[in-house]
């Protein structure tokens, strides 16, 4: 059996992944600028710790006591940017000490996993074959970036004894 959500983020998040790492000169300016709204005491916390969003290509700048505001994204996180934004802005509150690997990890999971197949998401049988193609080309097929099995064996043997038959 095969968990169509974790194979499709792992897919995702191996495209996603060295997106991240390679931020290169393709931004855009937003033609309106996204604005998140923080507490005065995680601002505090979150202002020195901007330049790191610089390192993926956004540029976020305070705007009153308590707003931040996006106004350049790079092109791969325009459709997402606010939810990328705010992924790396958590993380930076988590912790104190906090790399850049680890930020590319949780932003790279978190895209991954909202491109992905819902629960309950019907494919049809060329999206089922196309998403195995690409799973079979994985560095890491057997796991979701969460660390979830993504295939998951069931024997003949273990059908019959759910049934009572064995």
């Amino acid at each position: 059996m095969i968990d169509q959500h974790a194979a499709m983020e792992r897919v995702e998040y191996e495209k996603n992944y060295p997106l991240l790492g390679s931020v290169g000169a393709d931004h855009m300016e937003l033609l309106v600028p996204i604005t998140l709204s923080y507490p005065v005491s995680d601002l505090i916390r979150v202002k020195d710790e901007l330049p790191r969003l610089i390192d993926f290509g956004f540029e976020v700048e305070e705007f009153g006591s308590s707003d931040l505001i996006i106004r350049t994204t790079p092109v791969w996180a325009a459709q997402d940017a606010k939810s990328i934004v705010e992924t790396i802005i958590q993380t930076l509150l988590s912790g104190r000490d906090v790399q850049i690997a680890k930020l590319r990890e949780a932003v790279s999971i978190m895209m991954s996993c909202k491109k992905s197949i819902k629960a309950n998401q019907y494919i049809n049988e060329a999206e089922v074959r196309g998403l195995l193609s690409d799973l079979c080309k994985c560095e890491q097929p057997y796991t979701c970036p969460h660390g979830r099995p993504i295939i998951v064996k069931i024997t003949k043997y273990e059908i019959e004894r759910l049934f009572k038959r064995a």
